[in-house]
């Protein structure tokens, strides 16, 4: 199934082998979810820090129905394929949480039992027993 793919390369020259892996990655987020309409990859150039160095940045906004997932990723490597791989991990477990809200599968915690007002507190008669 096609998806409308957009990628976007911000103040950083157009690189196929980025381009190539962006692709890749989208392709595996279709195991998690056949909902997906419109996703959207901006790659930002590096940008310098005088102690971490020059780091590339990775937005990706995800649409599905109902729903915008958006993740913005910055890791502390200086690798692009580095920065593309963490988010689109990120990605894939928004997708999963967004599956599992949409088929009603979100654990619940139990509910706590909780006194009756008729039964008052432990110890004391209720007021039926009391004035029958």
């Amino acid at each position: 199934m096609a998806f409308p793919l957009h990628i976007q390369f911000i103040e950083l020259p157009h690189s196929d082998a980025v381009e190539a892996k962006i692709r890749q990655k989208f392709e595996g987020l279709e195991r998690y979810s056949n909902r997906i309409l419109t996703c959207h990859v901006w790659v930002e150039k590096p940008e310098g820090h005088h102690r971490k160095g020059l780091l590339y940045g990775v937005q990706v906004r995800l649409t599905v129905p109902g729903e915008e997932l958006i993740i913005v990723a910055q890791p502390p490597e200086d690798d692009v394929y580095v920065s593309i791989r963490d988010a689109f991990d990120a990605m894939r477990r928004q997708l999963q949480d967004y599956e599992r809200r949409r088929r009603s599968k979100v654990k619940a915690h139990p509910r706590r039992r909780g006194r009756s007002v008729e039964a008052g507190r432990p110890g004391e008669k209720s007021r039926k027993a009391a004035s029958g």
